[in-house]
């Protein structure tokens, strides 16, 4: 078993050419497994927000898949309510 970084989970996905022989050899060979962080991650990077939405960050990674997933956001939250960006309901 091998864990994998953030990096390694978007170029596995998106670039597998960027792996080197000993990481694809790993990957292989093993089982996968990832820290729940590196959904954190993912989601950070994926969605840029501008300043009408939330600082917080778990708010942001709600927020980025909704946006990612084109669903809209079930919340009572009035900081996500209030930016545009987001398709709330409530």
């Amino acid at each position: 078993m091998i864990t994998l970084d953030t990096c390694l989970l978007v170029w596995l996905s998106l670039s597998p050419d960027r792996l080197t022989k000993n990481a694809n050899k790993a990957i292989e060979n093993n089982s996968l497994i990832m820290s729940d962080i590196s959904l954190w991650e993912i989601a950070k990077i994926s969605v840029e927000f501008d300043d009408s939405v939330n600082l917080d960050s778990a708010d942001r990674i709600i927020a980025a898949t909704s946006l990612v997933e084109d669903a809209p956001l079930v919340t009572a939250d009035k900081n996500l309510i209030k930016a545009k960006i987001i398709n709330t309901i409530w």
